[in-house]
């Protein structure tokens, strides 16, 4: 009943926001160099530069001809160890599940653009084994990861997983999206939506807390300025430190819903709620995700501490979702934990 529901609001809602003033998708993307039908719709793939230099891992499906003349755009983000593959379709199912009429197929022959991207730090290897309905595009190689030509959105040295930072995938997403509506003048600017599960549900609240995007105006004017009208988060986190490790303590510090129960965001040295119990089980099964489909900037690290316990502390205390974080001051048990 609920997908039912969502899937025409959205539709209906940023349909509200399209121009009747005709206008040709015309030009593309630098870097997005090969296209092809898969099978009804075009999907063109490369690798990106992002706003710092790093290349990154795209595909962008092109709304369905004869679909209006102005056409909105989604951002569909994939989960922690996956990559771009993920809400991708080449039918209106997807898998049956919760990619049914919730994939790129299904939004381009509802005249969207639809971009997904590996996040930065991420390999592409592929489509799911187990989804024969994903589409077979063409990983991007990176020049600058180690080894070189690596496939996906690997890149030292800044082009390694930050944990949906504010200072590096958040500026992806908007970066890419405003890249796309420059080469096509047919995105309506005012009709932006994002969405995406688990680890991209995290970052589509995160979107959803500025939802103008405009961080490049002052030094990229070319870029045009997005609006975002819609964000769906699915199984998402808002607080990434409280949910891998609940303190008990209540938030939020300054009474909005984008603040931390982890630490204090108007401390720079994490005073108020701890780091609170890891949950091991779950967070190993991302340590090992991490260490199979992708690079954190800490990788070393991670090799030498061996421990999936104090590896998640040294990531919980250095991450900044949804708001940045310093560590607290390590007590005797906490001392044992960290490294050294």
């Amino acid at each position: 009943m609920r997908r039912t529901a969502i899937v025409p609001a959205i539709v209906l809602g940023l349909s509200s926001f399209a121009s009747a003033a005709p206008a040709q998708a015309t030009g593309g993307v630098p870097g997005l160099d090969t296209c092809g039908q898969f099978p009804d719709v075009q999907i063109c793939s490369g690798e990106v530069t992002s706003w710092d230099g790093s290349p990154l891992d795209v595909d962008l499906t092109l709304p369905k001809s004869g679909v209006g003349d102005r056409h909105p755009l989604i951002v569909m983000l994939h989960g922690f160890g996956n990559n771009k593959h993920e809400w991708e379709s080449t039918t209106d199912e997807g898998d049956n599940a919760d990619k049914w009429r919730w994939n790129n197929h299904w939004f381009a022959e509802h005249g969207f653009y639809v971009l997904t991207y590996t996040a930065r730090g991420f390999l592409d290897l592929g489509r799911d084994s187990k989804r024969t309905d994903q589409p077979d595009t063409p990983a991007g190689h990176s020049p600058c990861s180690l080894p070189p030509d690596e496939p996906g959105s690997y890149c030292q040295p800044f082009g390694t997983i930050h944990l949906k930072s504010r200072d590096y995938e958040i500026k992806d997403t908007q970066w890419l999206a405003a890249e796309v509506a420059k080469a096509f003048p047919d995105v309506d600017t005012n009709a932006v939506a994002v969405t995406g599960g688990s680890y991209g549900g995290g970052e589509s609240w995160m979107q959803a807390s500025q939802p103008v995007w405009d961080a490049f105006s002052a030094t990229h004017p070319e870029l045009p300025v997005l609006h975002l009208q819609v964000a769906v988060p699915k199984y998402p986190w808002t607080d990434l430190g409280y949910s891998l490790a609940p303190n008990g303590h209540k938030g939020p510090f300054d009474g909005t819903i984008y603040s931390s129960s982890s630490g204090s965001p108007t401390s720079d040295t994490g005073d108020g709620n701890p780091v609170g119990v890891i949950k091991d089980s779950y967070a190993t099964g991302f340590f090992f995700q991490g260490l199979a489909q992708g690079f954190s900037k800490r990788r070393q690290r991670i090799f030498r501490v061996g421990s999936t316990t104090r590896w998640w502390w040294a990531i919980l205390t250095m991450q900044d979702q949804p708001e940045r974080i310093a560590p607290p001051r390590p007590d005797g048990v906490a001392r044992r934990l960290l490294p050294g």
